[in-house]
């Protein structure tokens, strides 16, 4: 589904002529929709209060019943805290990386990412719903079928996406710069994409390791 999606963008790129901009335009928007499962993400999660173990003396033992209940109300309640938290600080990153990301590659007529936002295509609405349904299928399949959500506590989830976007988007933005360079040429734009698509199919796989 990942893959599949991603490179659905190469014969977008040639159909309907995208730039550079168009590209990391599409790349910024998927970092918010990130952020919106990832707050999902943080509201749902419930590690089982019986991994929770009491050690005596090097032994560990299954936490009492007043514990378990105080653990799972403490774990619940934290999110009171870290979720707003996460919105406002992952907020304000998004919007700074935005900026970055117009100063760089940006448009004569996208003087603000307000401007920005109102240049998204038809087109380009339809790529936008094709990887919110990639990120909702893994959301689906992985975090709550998969169980994920029990191997996951608010503090972990609220740094998850952090990471993850540095990485694609030294890939993007240094291939974004190599095209710009280049004068946008259409073979190296599928390239773009196919490196991106490259890196967000090895973090996928390091993040379902990690928490499978």
């Amino acid at each position: 589904m990942l893959v599949c999606t991603n490179l659905l963008l190469i014969p977008a790129v040639i159909a309907w002529d995208w730039s550079v901009f168009d590209i990391v335009l599409l790349y910024w928007v998927e970092n918010v929709m990130i952020g919106l499962f990832n707050v999902m993400r943080m509201f749902i999660c419930a590690p089982p209060p019986l991994e929770q173990r009491v050690s005596i003396r090097g032994n560990r033992f299954p936490a009492a019943g007043d514990q378990v209940q105080w653990a799972r109300r403490a774990h619940h309640a934290s999110k009171l805290f870290f979720i707003p938290f996460f919105m406002v600080h992952y907020g304000g990153f998004c919007y700074a990386h935005g900026v970055f990301v117009l100063a760089l590659v940006g448009q004569g007529e996208a003087t603000s990412l307000t401007n920005a936002l109102h240049l998204l295509t038809p087109a380009m609405l339809v790529a936008i719903a094709l990887l919110t349904a990639s990120h909702g299928f893994s959301f689906i399949t992985n975090f709550l079928l998969g169980g994920e959500y029990r191997h996951s506590n608010v503090a972990a989830l609220m740094f998850r996406p952090y990471g993850r976007i540095v990485a694609l988007h030294i890939t993007i933005l240094l291939g974004a710069l190599m095209v710009e360079w280049m004068g946008s040429p259409l073979g190296l734009l599928a390239v773009l994409v196919l490196a991106k698509t490259a890196a967000d199919l090895g973090l996928h796989g390091a993040e379902r390791e990690k928490l499978g």
